[in-house]
């Protein structure tokens, strides 16, 4: 055996370890990065589910969606067909639906700027409400829900409907603010 034959061996793995070395340096190159722009997603998830835990491990709510997109300006996170459960102990569930919404401040504020859809079980010795409208705001913190636009409550006892809304889901009460128009039967003993 010549002495190149035993030298080309070394000689390409030598060439090879240094190409595989400049090639994970110019991966890990700041300056060759491309930098996520502050409106441009820098996280997108296909089929996203998230859940909230209470203090004691139980779930408290649940978060399913098609896509959610995270972008860095505002921490904000974008979510396409979302679906919005709550199930915290002692109170009636609560699940919220609609086409898109905007989470922010880590999920204690969410808007729904399309048609959106919340349900909430009954409570005991209360009734199931449904309240569909659009353009609604909640504040999962003080669940608290809001909007300016025009919104329809159904509960086995009335339907009404009007402009505006601010529901209470603590206190269960549900206030509409203008254009008024309703449908309210007793319960009969």
């Amino acid at each position: 055996m010549t002495g190149s034959t035993r030298v080309l061996p070394v000689v390409l793995l030598t060439l090879l370890g240094g190409l595989v070395w400049l090639l994970n340096d110019a991966a890990n190159l700041p300056l060759l990065a491309r930098k996520a722009k502050p409106y441009e997603a820098d996280l997108i998830a296909s089929q996203a589910v998230s859940v909230r835990f209470g203090t004691d491990g139980q779930p408290l709510a649940r978060l399913v969606a098609e896509r959610m997109r995270h972008l860095p300006d505002g921490d904000t996170v974008w979510l396409d067909q979302p679906r919005l459960r709550y199930t915290a102990p002692g109170e009636p569930e609560m699940d919220v639906q609609s086409g898109s919404a905007r989470s922010e401040k880590k999920g204690a504020r969410v808007w729904f700027p399309g048609q959106v859809t919340l349900a909430r079980a009954a409570a005991p010795g209360g009734e199931a409400l449904t309240v569909d409208g659009s353009a609604v705001w909640l504040d999962t913190v003080r669940e608290f829900a809001w909007s300016a636009e025009p919104v329809k409550a159904v509960s086995r006892s009335y339907q009404i409907s009007g402009v505006g809304f601010e529901a209470d889901m603590k206190q269960e009460t549900l206030l509409l603010k203008s254009k008024v128009i309703g449908i309210y039967e007793p319960k009969r003993p």
